[in-house]
């Protein structure tokens, strides 16, 4: 799913437009670690690109997302398994730790493009809290497509 993650990561430099990343994975989940979509922030909240698992989970990302204030913190967040939102469970069992980042890092997502295009390796570092577990994902690394 390389693409999608890719689509992920060029929508999201666009301003009002939030990443959300898998950065940990507790059981089984049909998408690894490091799965990225991004998510409009303006008007109806929506997906942009990418994808994570099925329309319910980006929903409710999407809402998330649009729901934090402006200028908010990127926010580390459960769903499923272990998750406090009682009303969102996943298919699978298992449980996400999803970074919900409202404002990316601009200039870190445009290097990552950047190099992508040049069809070399990137990584993003990811705004993981520092008191976070420390197995969660923390940059989010990026091979380029084959031709």
């Amino acid at each position: 799913m390389i693409h999608t993650d890719h689509a992920a990561l060029r929508a999201a430099l666009d301003e009002g437009t939030g990443l959300c990343t898998v950065v940990g994975i507790d059981g089984s989940f049909s998408r690894r670690v490091g799965a990225q979509m991004a998510a409009s922030r303006a008007g109806v909240a929506q997906v942009i690109a990418g994808s994570l698992a099925d329309v319910c989970l980006e929903r409710q990302l999407a809402g998330d997302l649009a729901g934090l204030a402006p200028g908010a913190e990127p926010l580390l967040q459960r769903y499923g398994r272990g998750s406090p939102i009682i009303d969102f469970r996943l298919p699978c069992g298992g449980g996400l730790d999803i970074l919900l980042d409202p404002a990316p890092d601009r200039d870190a997502l445009a290097q990552a493009v950047q190099a992508l295009d040049a069809r070399q390796p990137a990584s993003l570092p990811l705004p993981v809290p520092e008191d976070a577990p420390a197995h969660l994902l923390r940059a989010r690394p990026y091979i380029p497509r084959s031709r």
